[in-house]
């Protein structure tokens, strides 16, 4: 079971987020965008 499917299942409190990639090949700033949202 995923972590998220495991905190539905439980009522715990999510926060899911849609990052969208860059155009380009540089992916520095979408890793730098997720990074931001590991604390939650």
């Amino acid at each position: 079971m995923s972590r998220l499917a495991q905190a539905l299942s439980q009522s715990e409190f999510v926060v899911t987020s849609e990052l969208i990639p860059p155009k380009g090949i540089d992916l520095e700033p979408l890793f730098m965008k997720a990074d931001a949202l590991i604390k939650w």
